[in-house]
């Protein structure tokens, strides 16, 4: 397997099935990741040949990242978590737990030594790959909050 080469992930759309479904996809070197179902899928781009099947989600599988490296998979549920997997092995290495609502998007740092997740719950989440979580970062505010009325006239005056 080809490994080290920066990636690419998006969605792909399959038509050879009827009715076309949408995957998420991402490429390194000659890996692809592709999400199906509750699991998340390890190919050889270069033969077509299945690496290995990641395991272990409860919901739908959203979204898939591969490490820059292509030594790691990290994938996004509708069970509220995302979870890293090593790509060689198919082994799950860690649960990233927290958020509330679904994870709709995950993605490694380009050193491949964090992982952020975001979810319906309105947070994005980051994970140290080793040590686990991160300081998170507030939520982004659902309302805008109250203004104060802007002054007449805020010109600096001299002392008499």
């Amino acid at each position: 397997m080809s490994r080290g080469v920066a990636g690419a992930c998006g969605v792909v759309f399959c038509f050879k099935q009827q009715p076309a479904y949408e995957v998420s996809a991402c490429l390194v070197g000659s890996e692809m990741c592709i999400r199906d179902r509750n699991t998340a899928r390890l190919w050889d781009a270069a033969t077509g040949a299945l690496q290995t099947t990641l395991e272990g989600h409860t919901g739908g599988v959203v979204s898939c990242a591969l490490s820059s490296d292509g030594t790691r998979v990290v994938a996004a549920s509708y069970d509220k978590t995302a979870r890293l997997w090593d790509a060689a092995t198919g082994a799950l290495q860690t649960t990233l737990e927290g958020h509330t609502g679904s994870v709709r998007s995950c993605a490694f740092s380009s050193d491949g030594t964090r992982v952020v997740a975001a979810s319906d719950d309105t947070t994005a989440r980051p994970w140290d790959t080793a040590t686990g979580p991160l300081p998170t970062p507030p939520a982004r505010p659902t309302q805008r909050a109250p203004t104060a009325p802007a002054a007449r006239d805020a010109t600096p005056r001299a002392p008499p």
